[in-house]
């Protein structure tokens, strides 16, 4: 996948759920550096932890995030806050978003049916 193939499927990810497009590119003139985030936080079950990452250009910023993402830890999914104040636990199976419906001791089990 191209790196804007990648920022397309964060936004379907986050406009799927919330109802906005919520993954941004922010340049800051000051560093030059590009900052890429989206309203997903990673989670194990009890931590949540934010992400967000930065690089001196867009595609190696977009991959960095694409990457922290995507190549989740065993037991690790992504919570997608929606604005009913639900959250959408999903991880990518290599083609598309799919939702995690259980916990089996130390990994995450997707749903039969991808989240389109």
């Amino acid at each position: 996948m191209t790196p804007m193939q990648k920022f397309a499927a964060l936004n379907a990810l986050c406009s799927d759920r919330t109802g906005n497009y919520g993954a941004s590119i922010v340049y800051s003139e000051t560093t030059g550096e590009i900052y890429v985030s989206a309203p997903v936080e990673i989670s194990d079950g009890t931590i949540l932890t934010s992400v967000g990452e930065h690089r001196n250009n867009c595609r190696s910023a977009i991959e960095a995030f694409w990457q922290r993402l995507t190549e989740l830890q065993p037991g690790e999914h992504l919570r997608v806050a929606n604005p009913t104040g639900e959250a959408s636990r999903v991880r990518w199976n290599g083609y598309m978003w799919q939702d995690v419906t259980a916990y089996v001791g130390d990994r995450s089990e997707t749903s039969p049916q991808p989240h389109p």
